[in-house]
């Protein structure tokens, strides 16, 4: 071919249409007698299998370039359901079996009529690599006519959708080529004059705010030109690489434009085994202890972390949107699932995987229970038998497996091989509350009364007024209380400032939380040298640190951390006097830390905590004493 970017449309011949008959026959329950129709599309395409994939697995997003009938989907008894209008008056009902794929490879779909021209569809699709950058794709489509006129409508409809089909292949290419999504060739949205309106008004309260000018444009750009499906469920981790920002800004920005109505906030209950969204709720507080997931027929705590992700939706009074589905695109929307396929009672199946090192998981759907397989470089090439019940032997393969699955079950089994690292994108609610803007524009928003929601790891300073009844007797209370509060007004600006948030007030102590120890660390130098004046009647204080697991929960309206890891915090203080830091020897010896207290030249004193109360393990911790020069030094964040 003269042009590189052009696909090759190849006739289908006889043997190869065959092969792939009898590589999936069709089962005799479907048929009753009646001869399928086959339609076989064979092309030989400028792309690697791998740039191929999310195109191919978005079949939903292919279909609606290919102008094809948007559909209803709905999820009953842990079935998908589909009801769409062909030819605007034609009814066509339907229930979805799961899809099987292999990622990169290949994917299948079943779907079961009561309604419309046909009893049975099913797609099948195959890619083989060629050479480095060439792929030839098969493309299967089946039906199962419900009589003689169906038959024919279906062909005569069959010769559109093949024409349609090789043009949004070609499409494909492009879109490979430059690095974009099928989705994206959609002409814009129409934005009402009120919404217009509404995003001028917008634009202004945000440039009132003192948000970056560039950003703000860049946002209400998105809103007006991404696709429905971008803006009806906005997650900013993603959409920060989209408009090359920082992701801590474009989130200060998200909330403050959501404040003043370009958004609406979405606490979404995801599924830790699909990552689809079972639950939207509108509030914090509406976070349920428990949900399920009927299509993978699960129940599981909703308040555990990586349950709940944090989304945004375009403000309906700015535009409409709306999720629309022209197919159900499985694969598209698991796309940490390597391999989904299904076994017959009895069957047993063998797949050649090339695997990411990384740690995966095996399950079965519906079953809670999964066995961990880490892919691991120079491991030797080995083979993987399971059959969904028995511990794996070999738990660390190479990235070439042999993977042999059996269903030892009298009914058929679904299996998964899914990536098991967590989902790098989601915005969890901790990244929320440890936002001080957050809990400043969204005070209202708190965890359910006697809920406690995991947070993960969260690093935990306290500080602490040196000397406060001395303070009081010799100031007296009022110049004693208005030295505290300015002590306070000063820990909300440097707390911020380094990446934190302040939980809460406890009389002249105050509990500030931190994603990162190296945040943390730099929040106490700089807290250090704000109170390191000589004079007589100058605050000092004392900082402690500790790093771990917490809860958050509702205390006095607000969003609080609890457990261990806030209480050991706490008590370190025992350990620390005025211009005086310690942290567990955890925290001391995360390589950052380390290398910012060798810059300061601050020798961490080794010391250990015996927490009071019947003998426990002894925490080993680091205290660091700010010498004067090093106070009056600043301390760069």
């Amino acid at each position: 071919m003269s042009n590189p970017a052009a696909i090759a449309r190849l006739e289908c011949r006889a043997d190869e249409l065959a092969a792939v008959l009898d590589e999936h026959p069709w089962p005799p329950a479907w048929t009753e007698g009646r001869s399928p129709l086959d339609f076989l599309w064979v092309y030989e395409l400028p792309a690697a299998p791998a740039e191929l994939w999310p195109h191919l697995a978005d079949s939903s997003a292919m279909n609606r370039r290919m102008q094809l009938t948007e559909m209803e989907l709905t999820e009953r008894d842990g079935r998908l359901h589909g009801r769409a209008m062909t030819a605007g008056f034609l009814e066509t009902v339907w229930v979805e079996e799961p899809w099987v794929w292999e990622y990169g490879r290949s994917l299948a779909c079943d779907r079961v009529y009561s309604k419309g021209l046909m009893t049975i569809a099913r797609v099948r699709v195959a890619l083989q690599e060629l050479e480095p950058g060439r792929t030839r794709l098969l493309w299967y489509t089946g039906a199962v006519p419900r009589g003689l006129l169906a038959r024919w409508l279906i062909k005569l409809g069959m010769r559109g959708i093949e024409a349609a089909h090789q043009r949004v292949m070609q499409e494909i290419i492009e879109s490979v080529r430059v690095g974009r999504r099928l989705a994206e060739l959609e002409p814009p949205p129409i934005v009402s004059p009120e919404g217009e309106a509404a995003l001028a008004t917008i634009r202004e309260r945000l440039v009132g705010d003192d948000v970056r000018p560039a950003l703000i444009d860049a946002l209400v750009d998105y809103v007006r030109a991404a696709p429905d499906d971008d803006v009806s469920r906005v997650r900013v981790r993603p959409l920060a690489r989209r408009l090359g920002c920082e992701e801590r800004e474009l989130l200060s920005t998200v909330l403050r434009a959501t404040r003043a109505g370009l958004f609406t906030l979405s606490w979404d209950i995801i599924c830790p085994h699909c990552r689809g969204m079972r639950e939207e709720l509108p509030s914090l507080g509406a976070v349920p202890e428990e949900s399920g997931c009927e299509a993978c027929g699960i129940r599981f705590d909703a308040t555990e972390p990586n349950i709940i992700e944090v989304t945004f939706r375009v403000h309906p009074v700015i535009r409409a949107s709306a999720v629309r589905h022209f197919c159900s695109a499985e694969p598209a929307t698991k796309p940490h699932i390597v391999l989904q396929t299904r076994l017959e009672p009895g069957e047993r199946r063998e797949s050649a995987l090339t695997l990411r090192p990384g740690r995966y998981r095996l399950r079965v759907l519906g079953d809670m229970r999964y066995e961990v397989l880490d892919v691991v470089d120079g491991e030797p090439a080995a083979s993987l038998r399971w059959d969904g019940v028995a511990e794996l032997d070999a738990p660390r393969v190479a990235s070439t497996l042999q993977l042999a699955l059996e269903n030892p079950d009298a009914r058929p089994r679904l299996f998964v091989l899914e990536a098991h690292d967590d989902d790098r994108d989601i915005l969890r609610p901790a990244d929320l509350f440890n936002l001080q803007l957050f809990r400043d524009l969204f005070s209202e928003e708190a965890v359910a009364t006697g809920m406690q929601l995991d947070v993960g790891v969260q690093t935990v300073l306290f500080t602490d007024i040196v000397g406060s009844t001395a303070l009081y007797e010799r100031d007296g209370d009022a110049r004693a209380f208005a030295a505290v509060r300015d002590h306070f007004i000063r820990l909300y600006e440097l707390v911020p400032e380094h990446r934190g948030v302040i939980v809460k007030t406890i009389g002249d102590a105050a509990m500030a939380a931190f994603a990162s120890p190296i945040d943390a660390v730099r929040a106490a130098l700089a807290i250090q040298r704000a109170f390191s004046s000589d004079a007589a009647d100058a605050i000092r204080v004392r900082v402690s640190i500790h790093q771990g697991p917490c809860l958050a929960v509702n205390l006095n309206a607000g969003i609080d951390y609890f457990g261990r890891v806030v209480n050991l915090a706490a008590k370190l203080q025992a350990l620390a006097a005025a211009h005086q830091i310690v942290f567990s020897a955890a925290i001391g010896e995360e390589p950052a830390v380390a290398e910012l207290l060798a810059a300061e030249a601050l020798e961490p004193e080794a010391l250990e905590y015996a927490p009071p109360g019947p003998p426990r393990r002894t925490l080993a911790v680091q205290r660091v004493t700010l010498p004067r020069a090093s106070l009056a030094r600043a301390v760069d964040g």
